[in-house]
Parts: C-alpha cells; structure tokens; sequence
C-alpha cells in the first residue's frame, strides 16, 4: 500500500524501521538531491530495501537508450527493480518492449485517463499517477485516478495504480478511499500521515495518570 518517495538513505532506514512499506520510489530529481554517486547511491539502496520494491525511473528519452540502461539498472538491482518509463511515444514502445521481456514497468508521469489506459494495455505492471500535478492544470488529479481504475477494472487490466505527487493528506485519503493500490508519498509527508495530536495528547494523558496513581 505505502511507498516513500525518496532516495535519501537515512530516511529510508528510518521509515523501513518503523513503519510496514512496500518499496521507495525515486526519480532523476530526487536522486540528484542525494548529491552522490549514482550507482554507489543505488546499490546501498538496494542493500537497505532488502527485497522490497525499487522503483527507479530512467534518464533516457529515445526507445533505443531507454532499453539499454533498462537492462543495465536490471543487472544492477535484480528482480525488485521496477523500471519507471514516462510515457511519452519512445516511452509507450519502451513499456511494450521490456513488459513482454518480463520486466516490472512502471508508467510514470501519467496526467491524464487515456495515458493511464493505454500504458495498461502496453503491459505495465503499474502505473503512476500524478494527482496534485494533474490538480494544478485545473482538472481534479483524483477524479483521474477513479476513471483509471474503473477502465481497468471494465476492460481487466492487471495494471495496479500509484497515487504520486501530492500536496496534502486530504489528496492520499481521497486516492485511498477510491480504491487505488499504492501511494507514494515525499518525505514532508509519509509521517504525518501517521500522526495525531489527539493520539499524542491521549498517550500522554494515559502516562501522567499512571504516574500521578503509582507516584513514581
């Protein structure tokens, strides 16, 4: 259900640590505010995942090159790897190609109903949806989201949908209350969804009454 938009090392471990989640997400922007070494950065990574998903989007553009460095973030990462291919036209060959190979595609930077639909048919293992993204253009990211799952689910399609790029909670509850499979969601807010105040004030009420009871 829960991925963690993020590439930052520490805070993987952390998130791993505490909380139950299926796998990270990563993209050429939040890899670069790493401010590392790309492959080095990659395999610890993988070490500290140990067997969840990894979903690494590729550099390249033209079909041709996105092939190659798909197979080579292949035999870097292994059977956890889930190629993220935007889906663009190169893109859409590029899903079509590596899925019938039978490598995990992700479709990412998926902004509309028809992008989604038709990266399912190219055999995308899953795709990802940018709601907030979609929601600055004026139109309703979520509204997006529940279109693409009913297509799926009309014409059976396998292809599991990621709610990314949000704003606010409100946005993942939504997408999470219209059924979809997975959220990624940025390290400003994984936590918060987790978090609150009424929890905090009732644990803290709880140990102030046990102490005030026992006088320790």
């Amino acid at each position: 259900m829960y991925l963690v938009d993020s590439a930052n090392i520490v805070f993987v471990k952390k998130m791993i640590e505490n909380y139950e989640i299926k796998g990270i997400t990563t993209n050429p922007t939040i890899i670069g505010r790493e401010n590392t070494k790309y492959i080095e950065l990659l395999k610890e990574l993988k070490e500290v995942l140990n067997g969840r998903d990894f979903h690494i989007q590729l550099t390249s553009e033209s079909f041709d090159k996105m092939i190659v460095e798909a197979e080579e973030l292949y035999n870097l990462i292994g059977e956890t790897l889930h190629i993220k291919v935007p889906v663009s036209t190169e893109g859409f060959k590029a899903i079509k190609y590596l899925s019938r190979k039978g490598r995990n595609v992700t479709a990412t930077a998926v902004c509309n109903t028809n992008q989604g639909i038709m990266a399912g048919l190219c055999g995308a293992k899953s795709i990802a949806v940018y709601v907030n993204r979609i929601t600055r253009t004026g139109m309703d990211g979520n509204q997006v989201v529940l279109e693409i799952l009913e297509a799926f689910k009309k014409h059976n399609l396998s292809t599991k949908v990621i709610g990314a790029s949000y704003k606010n909670i409100e946005q993942i509850i939504i997408s999470i209350n219209n059924g979809i499979d997975q959220v990624t969601v940025g390290e400003n807010l994984f936590e918060l969804l987790f978090y609150s105040e009424v929890t905090e004030k009732s644990i803290n009420q709880f140990t102030k009454d046990f102490l005030n009871s026992y006088k320790i």
